[in-house]
Parts: C-alpha cells; structure tokens; sequence
C-alpha cells in the first residue's frame, strides 16, 4: 500500500511545469506555498501507511534498546547495540518523512506561512517545505514564556534600525531598543574603499574579467586579505583567470577544511609571509582574524539574496500581498546586515587597522548605495568621483 501511494504521488508531482536550474537539477516552486487539492489528496493517503512505519520502527527500537539494558531474553542480544543506532536513524527520518507529508497534506490550511518546492534530478523528486515566519515560531516557544530577555549582537540592525529584526523574530513593535556606539575610532584606522569600476556586476562575464583583473594589485597593497564572493561559481572562476603563481598560493575555501585553512594562513603571518584568504558566505561571519591576520577585505559583490532562492521568493510573494516593496523593506535591508558582517572581519580590537574594498560600483551608482554606505561605521571613505 505504502508503495503504490508513493509511486501516485512521484506520478502527481512529475506532471508539474518544472524549470531547470542546473545541468542536473529542475525546481519546481508552490505560488505563495499553496498546494493543489490534487496533491494534497495524495499526500493525505499517505499518512496512514508512514504512520505505521512509524511506529514499527519505533517498537523494533524500544526492544532493541531493552535488549542493550540486557532487560530481554533475545538470543542474539549481542546485536543489539549495533543496530540501535541504524534504527534509531530509520525512525527518525520516517517521522519526518510523516511530517513532510502531513505539511503537504495541510497544505494552506496551517497557521503559518511555508514555502514549498521540488527538487527533481535524474533519479528522484525532493519534496521541501520550509516556514517563513520564524518570528511565530519564536512568539510560542520563547517570548510568551520568559519574563524579559535581551538580544545583542553586532549586527542587529539593518540600514541603522531595528524594524527588520523586529519583524523577523516575532517581536512587538513597542520593544525598547537601543544602539550603543562602538569603541573603535572607524575614521582613524579603517577606509572603505571603492575602485572605479565599469562592469555591472549582473553581468557575470564582464564582472568577472575586471574583478580579476583587479585582484592582484589590491592583494599587494596588504600582507593579507581575505575576500568574500557570493557564489562559489564566481569565486571558481577569478580563481581560475589570475596568474598561475598567484592562483597557485592562495588559500581558496572547498580546498580544504576551513579550520587547516585558517591555521595554515596564521603559520603564514607568523613566519612573515603574505597570505590571502578566498571564501564565500560563510567566511563572512564569525571569523576572528586580528592584526596582520586580516589588513584587507575584498568584498566582490554585494550580498543580496540569490534571486530564484525559493525562500525568498516566498518572502517576497508574501510582502508583495501585503501592499509592501520586497526589495527596498526586505532585500536591501538583509544586504545592509550581510554587508556589515562581512566588514566587521576587518576591525576585531583597538589596535587593528586596515582596508575594505567593495568591487560592486552599484553602492555608488544605485540610489539604495547611499543607505548601505551610511549603515557601515563611519569608515574614512575613498569613493570613485
């Protein structure tokens, strides 16, 4: 039964118009999240049979775990411990497996807002599900049941204020909120600077080509950098286009773990050698580089969301049923905080000094540039004319 529900809901979900997105990867994204009756209905089937599942796993687990307590009289109680962990993982992917289907089986009729997509390679068809509103999440779970709480970090706000988080994370618009000035003399030690550049950097092909032209002056002017691409099909490709020696000596994210990279950059700067990092997002957050471990960072491009993220895509349905702007209330606010973490890897104490180098001229040339210029701390600028 299981089986021939499965086999109608893989025939239910192939007939939809799916878009190619890479050479072996179509998607397929639910409007708004909606799901039609028709797949609703065979998701529905499905719960009585991945239920049961459940709980037979469930069952063989509890007497596995039994026969490891030594409290069952099983023959072959030596084998126990061995499979307690393959079946504990079995029941677990089935309850969200059960879980999955349930939320296309609802489909609309649950309390928050989900965005919903397929996967479809050559071999099979992924189902996701995924909630946009983690600030109601945050509203049960949380906020409704502690008395008072404090949220700070560095990054907290976006475009200088407060209102995206807020909204992100379920608050009420009334929460005291407050900014407390950073120690650090930002005119005095660190510039911000924009090269004149020609290409949009929409253009991957011509972007690309004078980014990488730019590349080895900007890494001589410091004994190390660390620049952040936003994809890694970019960053593959400046990789791939500068001089041999150059290329050849640096530190490129996916080349090794992120922990033998970083301390092989720090044997580096302590046997007074240069060094230069290359990564993407994850680079640009939460890495602690002080003094002659980070002189410079290179930001390619700004960081706005991936375009045909399905996320996003969502967020901005969402926000557009609302009567509101997504690009200037959701996109260009998550740059702003994506932007100053990235910036923030430069200064890590007092004594730190250094450079940024921004290769996107759209924060100069865009109207929306001077409100991500003015979220930054107050860096001495050097802007092209």
């Amino acid at each position: 039964m299981l089986t021939t529900h499965l086999h109608a809901l893989a025939d239910g979900l192939n007939t939809l118009p799916f878009e190619t997105k890479d050479e072996d990867r179509e998607v397929y994204r639910f409007p708004q999240g909606d799901v039609p009756a028709t797949l609703m209905d065979l998701a529905m089937a499905l719960l009585p049979s991945t239920g049961k599942l459940c709980d037979i796993l469930e069952q063989a687990h509890e007497l596995l775990q039994e026969a490891v307590a030594g409290n069952s009289d099983w023959q072959n109680a030596y084998e126990a411990e061995d499979w307690l962990v393959p079946v504990g993982q079995l029941q677990s992917r089935a309850l969200a497996t059960r879980a999955l289907f349930e939320d296309y089986a609802l489909g609309t009729g649950r309390p928050r807002r989900y965005a919903r997509w397929l996967n479809r390679t050559l071999y099979d068809v992924e189902m996701v599900s995924a909630p946009i509103e983690p600030g109601n999440i945050l509203q049960e779970v949380l906020w409704q049941r502690c008395y008072g709480a404090v949220c700070t970090s560095a990054t907290i706000t976006a475009l200088g204020r407060f209102d995206r988080f807020i909204e992100r994370v379920g608050l009420e618009s009334s929460v005291t909120t407050m900014v407390i000035q950073s120690p650090f003399n930002y005119p005095e030690v660190a510039t911000f600077h924009v090269p004149t550049m020609h290409s949009d950097p929409r253009d991957f092909d011509a972007h690309t080509a004078e980014v990488t032209e730019l590349i080895p002056e900007l890494l001589q002017r410091h004994v190390s950098a660390l620049v952040l691409f936003t994809s890694w099909r970019q960053l593959n490709a400046v990789v791939a286009g500068l001089p041999k020696p150059l290329a050849e000596g640096l530190l490129v994210q996916g080349e090794g773990s992120k922990q033998a990279l970083l301390v092989e950059h720090r044997r580096r700067i302590d046997e007074g050698q240069s060094s230069y990092l290359f990564g993407v997002a994850s680079f640009s957050e939460g890495l602690d580089l002080p003094g002659d471990y980070c002189r410079h960072v290179v930001i390619i491009k700004l960081p706005f969301a991936v375009p045909d993220d399905p996320i996003d895509q969502a967020i901005a349905e969402w926000a557009e049923a609302q009567g509101r702007n997504p690009f200037y209330e959701i996109s260009v606010p998550d740059a702003s905080l994506k932007l100053v973490q990235a910036c923030g890897r430069l200064i890590r104490s007092e004594s730190d000094y250094g450079t940024i180098s921004m290769l996107d001229k759209r924060i100069v040339t865009q109207r929306y540039g001077r409100a991500l210029i003015e979220s930054l701390p107050p860096f001495r600028l050097d802007l092209p004319r």
